[in-house]
């Protein structure tokens, strides 16, 4: 016979009966059985109405973790987003960009090259094709120079001055366009354009950073250039090339003047090298109202980027007198010094000059007669001052006289302004493929308003 549990409050026996006998059975049923129907009382327990207990965080924790996670996030993404290859991999969507190549930092700290906030230099680039493998053009950018503490460290926090902030891909237009139609003779070439990063024209010689309201700034311009070169050498096929041409817009065409034997140093003599500077004569001129900001601006420079002991301008620096010194920063003195062939565009009326260094805010047609006069002088200023350049056969020129500041950067190599005829990229053929005489790459404008193609 199945015993069964009698469950009481106080005691729960396991039971350990086959089958359930339920309750179903009716009471003479269990009586035969010896047993009791059992009938559970639930015993009396009053509920209270449920309270939130207080948490372990207070709400104060809480929005501390909550800002400190979002600061984290935000840190994660902007890494995400500047992430910047280290290694040269030059697949990119677009065939007219270059990607952004960021030197490892042990390499560039290695050489001590930094740009102004202390970031790895870096350099855009996009590989040539078919016929251009062996070719290339390693152009220096345009944006100025930053004279002081102040300008510098306002420039370290944007892509003048800082590698982590520049872009990561930088569309080529201009002398470094794959399009066939605007650049004929060059579109096929390798295109290298080097970040432009510390202010200094490529040429800061600062052994090691400088304080300014608590943050370091890097002056080390030629520093950068060297690890560039050594860096392409050691990772492309440049060590190999067999036309580089170097090429550089406004600062970036001052350093042209600066350090063109300096790069042709850096390859191998078997290499056919030529160099264009657009936009980057800069004279030691007084501005309108007599006071010469181009001197002011380029001594500052000078001094604060420690330019004296920059290789490139080394031999200028020792024909100079005491505390003279920085006129060789100016690139018509330092260039008395270069044995490199450049061909050197210009306006005769550089609108970044006229602005900046004469002070001279209007347009050439919209000037008083004095304002006017005032620019024709220094027409015939640059003129004079690059006489014995010109007089170098190994060179050439393209001085226009409409209201430019640089040319070969931007898309109008095919543009319709011509010299007696001669276009740009005529004087440009001229002058590096020997293809007419030398006089096609010389060429001179009149004073404004006589060239009808500036309007075009």
């Amino acid at each position: 016979m199945c015993t069964r549990a009698i469950l009481t409050r106080q005691t729960a026996l396991r039971s350990n009966c086959v089958d359930d006998l339920g309750t179903d059975m009716g009471e003479e049923e269990l009586g035969s059985l010896g047993l009791q129907k059992m009938v559970f009382v639930p015993p009396k327990v009053t509920l209270s109405k449920p309270q939130m207990k207080a948490g372990s965080l207070s709400g104060k924790r809480c929005l501390i973790l909550i800002v400190i996670s979002l600061v984290v996030l935000v840190i994660l993404l902007r890494a995400l987003l500047n992430l910047r290859p280290t290694f040269i991999s030059f697949h990119v969507a677009s065939d007219i960009d270059g990607e952004l190549v960021v030197v490892p930092k042990d390499f560039a700290e290695a050489r001590r090259a930094a740009c102004l906030d202390g970031s790895p230099p870096g350099f855009y680039i996009r590989k040539g094709f078919h016929v251009g493998k062996r070719d290339w053009i390693l152009y220096l950018e345009p944006g100025g120079w930053c004279a002081t503490l102040k300008d510098c460290y306002e420039r370290s926090k944007t892509h003048l001055g800082s590698s982590e902030v520049a872009p990561s891909t930088k569309e080529f237009n201009g002398i470094l366009s794959s399009d066939p139609k605007s650049n004929p003779t060059f579109h096929m070439w390798n295109m290298v354009s080097l970040l432009y990063c510390d202010g200094g024209s490529y040429a800061g010689s600062m052994a090691n950073p400088v304080l300014y309201n608590g943050n370091k700034l890097y002056f080390q311009g030629f520093h950068i250039l060297q690890t560039l070169m050594d860096f392409l050498i050691e990772t492309t096929d440049l060590g190999h090339a067999r036309r580089v041409i170097l090429v550089g817009s406004s600062a970036g065409g001052l350093a042209t003047f600066l350090h063109a034997d300096f790069m042709k140093s850096k390859l191998p003599q078997s290499v056919n090298f030529h160099a264009m500077a657009d936009g980057g004569i800069f004279l030691n001129y007084p501005g309108f109202q007599g006071k010469n900001l181009a001197e002011e601006t380029f001594k500052g420079v000078f001094d604060l980027h420690n330019i004296k002991e920059t290789p490139s301008v080394k031999q200028c620096i020792n024909k100079q007198v005491k505390n003279e010194e920085y006129k060789c920063f100016f690139p018509l003195n330092n260039n008395k010094f270069l044995r490199s062939s450049i061909f050197a565009t210009n306006s005769l009326y550089d609108t970044w000059t006229t602005r900046n260094f004469l002070q001279i805010s209007c347009s050439y047609p919209k000037c008083d007669n004095k304002e006017k006069d005032y620019l024709d002088t220094h027409r015939m200023a640059l003129l004079n001052a690059t006489e014995e350049f010109r007089k170098n056969k190994n060179n050439g020129v393209y001085f226009f006289s409409c209201l430019r500041h640089t040319l070969l950067h931007h898309g109008v190599l095919n543009m319709q302004m011509e010299i007696d005829g001669v276009s740009l990229l005529n004087a440009i053929d001229s002058w590096y493929l020997k293809k007419t005489a030398y006089t096609q790459s010389m060429k001179i404008d009149n004073k404004f308003g006589t060239n009808p193609s500036c309007s075009k």
